[in-house]
């Protein structure tokens, strides 16, 4: 608030010990720029994270990092060191230290972050100082961490240099991605034949605003699809890769759509996604990001049309939406808010009525992610099934098969008193057993609603895995969701116990046992 004196900086060391501690670890004064990187170090100090290093500890720790930026290069890959944290008196100070020196770009300390996360580190503190040598902005990061075996650091670091490459790769081909899409988005204002031009127009309006920083580009390659000598496509035949890739697709065998083991070809889900008149295909890819957000990242696929109307193939760009994409309503998302407006109309509610609102209200919450990639139909079927739902809370599922057959996801609602840890974790697995796939991600969505939802990503093998009946599912679902108490009544009921009696009866066991 205004007029409050403001506090002092919490600092255990001050600046200019830790000036006095590096410039007696490098045998002689800071410079300029030196003097910069210390003062970004010591705003990012605090003596609680890491109370056993002295400021002469921190000074001889920055002081080592210093002497491998003033060795880098412009241009030149990170410089990644992994090693025990050495103390001012020579001794091991207890902790490890990685140091991470290269150009300065975008996304660098989340994606750092992510992959010391991914790996299990234990994070103490973390410097990030960027700083001008020789005229380029560099990047310093230190991370202290809690030691590690060799294998574990040599591990990290391979992990951390792959991390980087990524970075390096999406943010060097950031501009020629942008053209890439510029390029395909004037394709598809060329109007090919056999496009409904309203959903041309979604499709073009999708593409654009992408461009308009609501996704981050970070890969993209062009295919051809395989013709044959009638002018048909041939499913299982070899995908065949134009040009080469960009960003993190600049690997040939990093994959898209696929398993890193399974060939390139057009399967035959994807021929059956070429029948369709959409021109944009927005998916989940098989390949986790590295850079910025550990997560699958999106795919979007756009056609490319030959002289006969038909398509010949395709540009597959990968990335992450932005939180920007995220934040918008449904209604202000090209594609999403075609399929919400068409749901609606089709549900049939009064205009203005209770359950108008409802739906309205499930539309707008529906999972982000699902809402990219949904179809319409589908859309409909669940949001009336989640309405539904409302009036009879119950353990219920809706689930969704992805069209490239690798995974399934399910929307669960559990009632709020039945919902808890284990709950979720017995409903896991058996959604993974019953899919015969592995339980990929889960998220859950607590509110003031009776229901709790849960959207769980059920990895499977494509056309290797079986489809149970959803009627029996959900059946073994609510039984996982049933409390000792649910099983005591039932038990009670019947052995014929009246029901005036079931209820003291419960309760005076249930502090015992429920």
């Amino acid at each position: 608030m205004s007029g409050e004196t403001a506090q002092p900086h919490p600092q255990a060391i001050p600046l200019e010990a830790l000036e006095a501690s590096f410039a007696a670890a490098v045998g002689g004064q800071p410079g300029p720029d030196a003097r910069s990187y210390l003062a970004q170090a010591w705003d990012d100090y605090a003596a609680d994270e890491t109370p056993e290093l002295s400021g002469a500890d921190l000074g001889v720790l920055l002081a080592s990092v210093w002497g491998r930026a003033c060795e880098h290069r412009p241009g030149e890959a990170a410089r990644i060191s992994i090693g025990p944290l050495t103390g001012a008196d020579g001794r091991p100070a207890g902790y490890d230290s990685i140091a991470i020196v290269q150009d300065d770009r975008p996304f660098l300390v989340d994606s750092v972050m992510g992959e010391l996360a991914e790996a299990g580190v234990t994070v103490r503190s973390m410097y990030h100082p960027i700083v001008e040598i020789a005229g380029q902005r560099v990047s310093l990061i230190v991370v202290v961490i809690d030691p590690l075996p060799q294998e574990r650091r040599d591990a990290l670091g391979e992990g951390l240099a792959q991390t980087m490459a990524d970075v390096r790769g999406a943010v060097s081909d950031h501009a020629a991605m942008n053209a890439l899409m510029a390029r395909s988005i004037a394709h598809l204002e060329a109007s090919p034949r056999g496009v409904d031009p309203e959903v041309l127009a979604e499709n073009l309006a999708f593409l654009q605003w992408l461009q308009a920083d609501h996704f981050v580009f970070l890969g993209a390659r062009d295919y051809d699809y395989p013709r044959s000598q009638d002018g048909g496509y041939e499913a299982e035949a070899p995908l065949s890769q134009s040009g080469v890739g960009l960003g993190v697709l600049v690997d040939p065998e990093r994959t898209v759509l696929r398993r890193a083991n399974e060939p390139a070809v057009l399967t035959r889900s994807m021929k059956r996604q070429l029948d369709l008149s959409e021109p944009v295909t927005v998916a989940k890819a098989n390949v986790r990001s590295r850079v910025h957000r550990r997560t699958y990242m999106d795919y979007i696929g756009v056609k490319r049309f030959g002289p006969d109307g038909r398509p010949s193939g395709e540009t597959r760009f990968v990335g992450l939406f932005t939180a920007e994409a995220y934040d918008k309503t449904a209604t202000q998302v090209p594609l999403v808010r075609r399929k919400v407006a068409n749901a609606l109309i089709r549900a049939g509610k009064a205009a203005g009525s209770h359950s108008e609102k409802r739906l309205k209200n499930i539309l707008e919450n529906y999972p982000r992610d699902e809402l990219f990639q949904v179809s319409e139909n589908e859309l409909l079927e669940i949001a009336l099934g989640i309405l539904h739902l409302h009036d009879r809370p119950r353990i219920k599922t809706f689930t969704r098969q992805d069209p490239f057959d690798r995974f399934v996801s399910v929307l669960a609602f559990i009632p709020r008193e039945r919902f808890d840890a284990s709950v979720r974790e017995r409903i896991g697995k058996i959604l993974a057993r019953a899919w015969g796939g592995r339980l990929s991600a889960w998220y859950p969505q607590l509110s003031d609603q009776p229901l709790v939802r849960i959207h769980y990503i059920i990895g499977v093998t494509p056309g290797d895995h079986p489809c149970p009946d959803q009627a029996a599912l959900d059946a073994e679902i609510a039984e996982a969701g049933r409390s000792w108490i649910d099983r005591f009544e039932s038990a009670l009921r019947e052995a014929d116990v009246d029901d005036v009696a079931v209820g003291p009866l419960s309760a005076r066991w249930a502090e015992a046992f429920g």
